[in-house]
């Protein structure tokens, strides 16, 4: 379980946790100008986007190398299926959670 991992990874785990959160949101944030970058004028008249995860399940397998960074290791079997509604949601769950 990756909170094991975050308890294991250093004596200080809060300061694991609070690096591992800060590079996380900084990534989301490039990947969301990124995203912008190649969306141009309003959304479609379509519902396409409605009921689709802000952050998405692959979208959060991205992220891996930033927790093998911190962490030494990270598996997709602990990212919630179907995607998170957002980046908190996505730290809560693989970063906080006890």
């Amino acid at each position: 379980m990756l909170s094991e991992v975050i308890a294991r990874a250093s004596p200080n785990t809060s300061g694991v946790r609070t690096q591992l959160e800060a590079e996380l949101r900084a990534w989301w944030k490039e990947e969301q100008e990124d995203w912008d970058a190649q969306i141009t004028g309003d959304a479609p008249d379509s519902d396409l986007w409605t009921g689709m995860p802000c952050v998405d399940s692959k979208t959060v397998a991205r992220m891996a190398p930033i927790f093998k960074k911190h962490l030494g290791r990270f598996s997709v079997r602990d990212i919630r299926p179907g995607g998170y509604d957002s980046i908190d949601e996505v730290i809560q769950h693989l970063v906080h959670r006890k």
